[in-house]
């Protein structure tokens, strides 16, 4: 698949999407294949990307979200004819109820490197995401047991 511009600017949505915890309905997800497949070590159980992305919700899309993510960086995005891939820095705090331990006052924080790969079919589709990222600090930061 020949990715152009616009197309990088699609993956972007669904990124920055995927951040803020948006439901999968939100217009961003619609160059999700169906079936798409989701690994991550941090979340060993969610294997589709549709649990991936109630997950997010749940974790950041609410009134009253789990995990804020009070920063992001502009990630460093780079591509070939399969993959779209996402590098940055995201901060992370525990702000609500609802996680594996009770928040703390002050909220504990985490700030952490990232990459993101999103895996297309020949239809520029996504088929599958990778999130990658140093989850034993972060969990320990945050003061979450380990998965």
């Amino acid at each position: 698949m020949n990715i152009s511009k616009d197309y990088i600017e699609q993956t972007t949505r669904v990124y920055k999407a995927l951040l803020e915890g948006k439901p999968r309905t939100d217009e961003a997800f619609h160059i999700i294949k169906q079936d798409a497949t989701y690994y991550c070590p941090a979340f060993p159980t969610l294997r589709t990307v549709n649990e991936a992305i109630d997950n997010y919700c749940k974790l950041k899309g609410s009134n009253h979200p789990i995990v804020q993510i009070t920063s992001a960086s502009d990630p460093v995005i780079t591509w070939n004819e399969n993959y779209v891939c996402f590098v940055g820095s995201i901060t992370a705090t525990h702000t609500g109820r609802g996680g594996p331990v009770e928040p703390s006052d002050p909220p504990k924080v985490s700030t952490d490197d990232y990459c993101e790969m999103f895996k297309l079919d020949d239809q520029g589709r996504i088929v599958e995401i990778r999130d990658l990222w140093d989850y034993y600090r972060a969990f320990r930061a945050l003061g979450w047991p380990l998965p």
